[in-house]
């Protein structure tokens, strides 16, 4: 017996586990215990096929390189002082010092996306 959503049009949990035991064509590919997996089409040792389509590293202006990596910088600044702050704060109760790596991480955020919306401008 299906299980049935009160929602309307959205699915629960149990519809879509119910539903991928009915559909047993996407399970096709997966190998089972004991079966060798078909080997892909290029080669996975040296990722070489992989790679060749990527521009060197003098092709790519450099101001827009310069753009890639402070906007990496500050999301990584924004990832860190948010998880590092509210580590401090829920944890070990120190709000204060807590909500300044938070408020950091915020200054992060935004100086990230200002260098998104300037790449944008510059380049489109």
């Amino acid at each position: 017996m299906k299980a049935t959503s009160n929602l309307g049009a959205f699915p629960t949990l149990l519809d879509s586990m119910y539903m991928a035991q009915e559909d047993e064509s996407s399970t096709d590919n997966i190998p089972t215990p004991g079966e060798e997996a078909s080997e892909p089409d290029f080669d996975y040792t040296s990722g070489e096929e992989l790679v060749e389509e990527l521009p060197d590293k003098e092709e790519i202006p450099k101001d827009l390189r310069r753009h890639f990596w402070r906007t990496v910088l500050f999301v990584n600044g924004l990832i860190l002082f948010v998880c590092v702050g509210v580590l401090l704060w829920v944890i070990q109760g120190m709000q204060q010092e807590g909500l300044f790596l938070i408020a950091l991480g915020g200054f992060c955020g935004l100086f990230a996306y200002r260098l998104y919306r300037q790449f944008n401008r510059e380049y489109r």
